[in-house]
C-alpha cells in the first residue's frame, strides 16, 4: 500500500520515478483551420475545422464518418502534419505537428494511405515498392530486406514480390501501399477513404489486413470512410459535420442515432434502416440491431416462435 501511496504522490510532483499515465497517440486540443484565401493570400477563409477536440489512445481504432465537405479529409491531414492548425494544437506520440523539428518523425509514426493507391506506387515491382521509404530513411541493406519481407508478410502479398505494381488488383494495390508504410514501422496508420476506388472484394481484403494489424499488431488506426458498414469494425465512431465533431461513442451507440446521422448527411447502416422500416410496420424487433446478421437472427425468431 505503502508504494502505491508514494508512487501516487511522485506522480502528482512529477518527481522521479513518478508513474505517468500513457501518453495518448492523437492529442487534438481546440483545432481550428481555415484554407487561405489563395496562395498568394494570408487571409483565411471560413473555417473548415471548428474547435475540435478529440484524444485517440495507444492501439484504439477509430472510423470517422461525414459527408463530402464535412472537413473530415483536412482533419486527416493535420494528424500527420500534412496541414497544420490555424488555432489550437494537434499532438502525434507528444509531437507537435507545428514543430518543424519534429516533422519527419511525426510522419514516419503517422503513416497515411490515400484514396488511390496508383498515387503511392513508385517501385518497378512490389518489392521495390515497399523499400522505396527505407531507403529515404537511411535503413541499412540487410534491415531493409527484412523489414519488406516481414511488411509483405503480414499484408498477406509476399508471393506478390516480383510482380508488377500495374498487374495488381485495386485490394492488391492497397495494400501493397499499407506495406509500404508499415514497412517504416508506424505506430499509427491513417486511411484517408483508403477503401473508396475498390470493389466490395477489395474492400474486404484491405479492411482484414487493416484489422488485423490492429488487433494483433497493437497499430492505431484512423480511418476516414463514407462506407457505414466498415465503422462497425471500430472501437470507436465520429461523426464530423460541418467541421465540428457531432457524434462520438461506440458503434452501437452512434450508428443508431438514425435522425442525427441523417441531418449530418450520411447514409444509415443497411440493417439498422430496414430494422427501422419494419418496426414501422408493426414488427417487434430490437433497438439494438447493426449489423444484417444481427436482423436475420432477429427475423428468424419471430418466424420460428409466431
Amino acid at each position: 500500500m505503502a508504494f502505491f501511496v508514494s508512487s501516487f504522490f511522485l506522480y502528482l510532483e512529477g518527481g522521479e520515478g513518478a508513474i505517468m499515465p500513457p501518453v495518448p497517440a492523437i492529442d487534438v486540443r481546440g483545432l481550428t483551420y481555415a484554407y487561405a484565401s489563395d496562395e498568394h493570400s494570408e487571409e483565411k477563409n471560413h473555417a473548415v475545422l471548428q474547435g475540435i477536440d478529440l484524444q485517440v489512445a495507444p492501439g484504439e481504432y477509430v472510423v470517422i464518418l461525414g459527408h463530402n465537405g464535412s472537413g473530415k479529409s483536412t482533419f486527416a491531414k493535420q494528424l500527420n502534419a500534412l496541414l497544420t492548425p490555424t488555432d489550437g494544437r494537434v499532438l502525434v506520440c507528444g509531437m507537435d505537428t507545428r514543430d518543424e523539428a519534429h516533422r519527419w518523425e511525426i510522419r514516419r509514426q503517422a503513416g497515411m494511405v490515400f484514396q488511390n493507391p496508383d498515387n503511392q506506387i513508385v517501385g518497378t515491382n512490389v518489392a521495390e515498392d515497399v523499400a522505396f521509404g527505407l531507403e529515404n530513411m537511411g535503413v541499412s541493406p540487410d534491415e531493409m530486406v527484412r523489414r519488406v519481407e516481414e511488411a509483405l508478410a503480414k499484408l498477406n502479398i509476399a508471393h506478390l514480390a516480383e510482380q508488377e505494381p500495374h498487374q495488381l488488383s485495386g485490394g492488391q494495390k492497397q495494400r501493397l501501399a499499407i506495406a509500404g508504410i508499415m514497412a517504416m514501422r508506424p505506430s499509427i496508420l491513417i486511411l484517408d477513404e483508403a477503401t473508396a476506388m475498390l470493389d466490395p472484394q477489395g474492400r474486404q481484403e484491405v479492411m482484414e489486413a487493416v484489422r488485423q494489424l490492429n488487433r494483433e499488431e497493437g497499430i492505431t488506426v484512423i480511418q476516414i470512410t463514407h462506407f457505414m458498414e466498415e465503422a462497425l469494425l471500430a472501437d470507436r465512431v465520429i461523426v464530423i459535420h460541418e467541421g465540428r465533431i457531432r457524434l462520438v461513442g461506440p458503434p452501437g451507440e452512434v450508428l443508431l442515432q438514425r435522425d442525427v446521422l441523417l441531418d449530418a448527411g450520411l447514409d444509415v447502416p443497411f440493417a439498422v434502416e430496414l430494422a427501422s422500416r419494419l418496426r414501422r410496420q408493426g414488427i417487434k424487433l430490437d433497438e439494438n440491431i447493426l449489423h444484417g446478421e444481427q436482423l436475420v437472427e432477429a427475423l428468424w425468431k419471430l418466424l420460428s416462435n409466431p
